[in-house]
């Protein structure tokens, strides 16, 4: 057990800080699909704490407002500062150079003319939500619509109100997100040098916090040596062919420190190129087994179904004679509609099928490599390189992966590059001078 004295629990705590904000700063170039969610947006959230308090505030204040607005007289005190509140927002949203909307805006929503029609009872909520709701219509992104189509046809005063401010909020998020996207190559540039420091405030609260990356690099430069001559050996060789044995990492692996951040992702895309290797080899196997190269549409449609057979199930010797019984199945259809003949026995390609489950197979080692060969060819250099041979059966999968893959490992070498260039210097050393003994 940790020991979690006050100056420990101090550090941890500051670690956690650290991470929790490089964490968010990488989330954000990293990933395609990041943006910012409202809490009536987010699947996860829709039985929280959090959504459950949210929920019960905000029935509350909407049950005093119409209370208020129901009474007699009408009391308007809530209403006249949440249009405010409206006001203020909706003037956040309206680009400056649109100076006629903004002047329409601040005229309507005058904070006195509003004082002097609420004093003279000629105050007119329903034609005050009405205004604010068509000047969002103006404004609002498409994606929002049919939220606006359904406010027009709101009768009462009090769910359009609450409709109104649900869509201001959920606009402000459109508007950060599209900042958040046209930002995203600056920030790229940005995140490299902020991750760094961030890093390295790390490594000074826990010195020792790099044993995993030591172990994770020294390992793959003893798998270098036994193939490259030492002397020919260097940082980025070492470094290049270090991500690439994360192609094959298993998950009862510990990760290395500086790829923390990015473990679930490069483990389920380790996944994903162990998946597509099982397909190219069965897909493979099987055309060379019925000689039926030409209908690509029907493989492509078997491909399909194996990979819905796979699922993310591993990929086991009796997942495997599954996928062998679809295939018979396929077969014997084949046969049926088109005359097509086996060029031989159902029982060679199962055992085929089936010795892909073993690391050793030769079949299996032979596409893993070209799996390799195909993501340092897409590393090195600056454009995805062809396909062809038995990966063309997953090329759009394959190039898909392999883009993601190598745009997280680059980053990531570029954070820490120097980083790693010490610990592979220090390496290199011991090696070459355990050599010359």
């Amino acid at each position: 057990m940790a020991d979690l004295t006050p100056n420990n629990a101090e550090l941890s705590e500051n670690i956690f800080d650290i991470i929790k904000n490089m964490a968010l700063a990488h989330e954000m170039v990293i990933s395609d699909n990041f943006k910012f969610n409202h809490i009536s947006e987010q699947p996860e959230a829709a039985n929280s704490l959090e959504k459950t308090v949210h929920d019960i505030v905000h029935a509350a204040f909407w049950d005093i407002l119409q209370s208020e607005v129901s009474s007699e007289p009408p009391k308007y005190e809530k209403a006249f500062m949440l249009l405010m509140e409206m006001k203020q927002m909706i003037l956040e949203l309206v680009p400056s150079k649109q100076s006629s909307l903004l002047q329409e805006i601040q005229e309507t929503l005058d904070q006195e003319l509003i004082f002097q029609q609420i004093a003279n009872n000629a105050f007119d909520i329903v034609s005050l939500g009405n205004f604010v709701l068509e000047t969002l219509s103006k404004l609002c992104a498409p994606v929002r619509d049919d939220e606006i189509k359904k406010l027009r046809n709101t009768q009462e005063i009090i769910p359009l109100l609450r409709g109104i401010l649900e869509l201001l909020n959920l606009m402000k998020i459109d508007l950060a997100n599209y900042q958040l996207k046209a930002l995203k190559p600056v920030l790229i540039q940005q995140a490299v040098s902020y991750e760094r420091e961030k890093f390295e405030e790390c490594m000074k609260v826990n010195p020792e916090g790099l044993k995993m990356t030591k172990l994770w690099l020294s390992e793959t430069l003893q798998s270098l040596a036994k193939k490259v001559n030492v002397q020919e050996l260097d940082c980025e060789m070492v470094t290049i062919n270090a991500f690439l044995s994360l192609i094959e990492f298993k998950k009862e692996m510990i990760y290395p420190e500086t790829l923390l951040l990015d473990e679930c992702r490069l483990q389920a895309l380790a996944d994903s190129f162990d998946k597509l290797s099982f397909i190219s080899a069965i897909m493979t196997l099987y055309v060379n087994f019925i000689g039926a190269g030409e209908n690509l549409t029907l493989l492509d449609k078997i491909k399909e179904e194996i990979l819905i057979i796979f699922g993310n199930n591993e990929r086991t010797t009796s997942l495997l004679e599954n996928v062998y019984h679809h295939l018979i199945f396929s077969l014997d259809k084949l046969r049926t509609d088109r005359g097509l003949q086996p060029k031989g026995d159902t029982s060679l390609l199962l055992g085929q099928i089936k010795n892909l489950a073993n690391k050793d197979d030769s079949f299996r080692k032979l596409i893993t490599s070209r799996f390799r060969d195909f993501v340092l060819l897409t590393f090195s250099g600056n454009v995805i390189p062809s396909i062809s041979g038995c990966l063309h059966w997953v090329q759009t999968e394959l190039k898909m992966t392999t883009e993601s893959f190598v745009r997280i490992c680059k980053h990531n070498k570029n954070v820490h590059q120097e980083r790693y260039n010490k610990i592979i210097d220090i390496a290199l050393n011991d090696l070459r001078q355990s050599l010359v003994m």
